[in-house]
């Protein structure tokens, strides 16, 4: 049985283990469970692709969750620029790279067995005129039947590509935001990038 004591290097998906997260609340201890053995296929897959292992969610008391690199890097450079002293690490907010929409309500649901709050941040995925591309309504309806009060979904408006007027048929990869995005000052990008700034607002 692993605590948080130990530190996520200590952590595989890949292998039978028992996480239990505990935490003061009120004069009591409360906790969070989660057996790695019930990781999805896709979990165990992405830990492989991941340096990090995405392992520091367990510890964390907060968790975004990102469809890919490029929305973790545009989330934490567009938060920095908000608030220039914000440290998530400090803040215990684990920013996690799920791979794709379709990992999301596996990550969320790991983050609900330790009852660590998160937040899912997808492409709203719909083409002017056109209707939401159905893998992504499939991956979001499967998140926010799993939502609870403390959890929230958010939505690029279109895409990540579009909120940053990143010309098609390039993509918002992290090179081409720090090359083209990250010099912007924060009112230069919102006059820039509205959309960027628009989503449900992220509170902790």
């Amino acid at each position: 049985m692993l605590t948080a004591t130990h530190g996520p290097e200590f952590i595989s998906f890949a292998k039978p283990q028992v996480v239990v997260k505990l935490w003061r609340k009120g004069d009591g201890v409360a906790k969070g469970v989660f057996d790695t053995s019930t990781a999805t296929a896709s979990v165990k897959f992405q830990e492989k692709l991941d340096e990090r292992g995405n392992h520091e969610m367990l510890f964390a008391q907060h968790v975004l969750l990102c469809e890919g690199k490029g929305d973790c890097w545009a989330l934490r450079s567009g938060l920095s620029k908000l608030d220039p002293s914000l440290d998530l690490d400090a803040r215990s907010v684990s920013l996690i790279d799920t791979g794709s929409a379709q990992n999301l309500s596996d990550y969320a649901n790991i983050a609900k067995s330790l009852r660590i709050p998160w937040c899912a941040i997808t492409d709203e995925d719909k083409p002017l005129g056109g209707r939401v591309n159905p893998v992504t309504e499939k991956a979001r309806k499967k998140v926010e039947a799993m939502r609870s009060q403390d959890d929230i979904s958010a939505i690029w408006a279109g895409d990540l590509e579009a909120c940053l007027g990143v010309p098609a048929p390039q993509k918002a990869t992290p090179k081409w935001q720090a090359e083209n995005t990250d010099t912007k000052p924060l009112d230069q990008m919102q006059q820039d990038h509205p959309d960027l700034f628009a989503m449900k607002r992220l509170s902790f």
